[in-house]
């Protein structure tokens, strides 16, 4: 009763985690949502040790989005990186992909080798995969992740992994490219393949990609090819538009323009697809 708010608010905080880490400690209980909306504003009252940090982290893991996790923001750097490699062979997915996510803002090309291996590994799910593929979507820039993701665009059963390895290919291609004229040239046809896919979802990312992250002249051509075997009026869609993107950027235009004229006028195309190729024309 002596104890000032504040104090009072610290032994409630402190109380609160210990009995919280206890029940992970004996029985691999992780704190609920609730409970660590109790702790955060408190966290300052706590000198935590790696352990304790873990139970924290692999906890918010569990009941947070990536986006939302504010916990992430409360520990130094060094210090989540390492939580979060030990946290990569955890049962639970949902933690091991809140891992790779974290490793991809913060460490950068540091963990493309260890990415490598769970994209490679026969052991890891398709959504840990995914997870690990991602990150070179948006997070990491590596020339070293190229011969992976062209196998899974190649080979892989899963059409979701194949569809997001063209897209991380052409985004690291175009940043590679910054420092690397010949990158392209030498390894733009994975991505020629992939506009042949079974799979239409696969063929409408190659075929946008051209049109938006990896702007190529030699890209005309099998672009043409394939929009005279397509059938998907959401790939021929993406076709017209990276054309018309080629287009506007004075690539190709006694090859394009022609085609972008053809297709608007042609009553047989989808209304979709022909609104895409008037937009496309000159002054339109």
């Amino acid at each position: 009763d002596k104890l000032s708010p504040e104090a009072k608010r610290a032994k409630t905080t402190i109380d609160i985690f210990h009995k919280a880490f206890r029940e992970w400690k004996q029985h691999d209980v992780l704190a609920s949502k609730d409970r660590l909306e109790i702790l955060f504003p408190n966290i300052d009252q706590l000198i935590l040790n790696n352990e304790e940090w873990t139970f924290l982290i692999k906890s918010s893991f569990s009941v947070y989005w990536h986006s939302e996790n504010k916990w992430i923001d409360q520990i130094e750097k060094e210090r989540l990186m390492s939580i979060c490699k030990n946290l990569l062979q955890d049962k639970d997915e949902r933690i091991v992909e809140h891992s790779i996510s974290s490793l991809g803002k913060i460490e950068g090309d540091k963990i493309t080798p260890i990415l490598i291996r769970i994209i490679e590994s026969p052991e890891t799910t398709d959504s840990i995969k995914d997870e690990a593929i991602r990150q070179f979507m948006f997070n990491i820039y590596d020339i070293r992740i190229l011969n992976t993701l062209k196998n899974i665009i190649k080979n892989n059963k899963n059409y979701k992994l194949r569809k997001n390895a063209v897209y991380a290919f052409a985004r690291n291609l175009n940043r590679l490219l910054k420092s690397n004229r010949n990158i392209v040239t030498k390894e733009i046809e994975i991505l020629f393949d992939a506009l042949n896919d079974p799979k239409t979802v696969v063929r409408k990312e190659a075929s946008d990609v051209f049109g938006y992250t990896l702007i190529h002249k030699k890209s005309i051509k099998p672009l043409i090819l394939r929009l005279q075997k397509e059938i998907s009026i959401s790939s021929r869609k993406a076709i017209i538009g990276s054309l018309s993107s080629m287009l506007r950027r004075n690539l190709g235009k006694k090859q394009i323009l022609p085609i972008l004229e053809k297709v608007s006028k042609d009553e047989d195309e989808d209304y979709r697809v022909r609104e895409e190729a008037k937009r496309g024309l000159p002054n339109n």
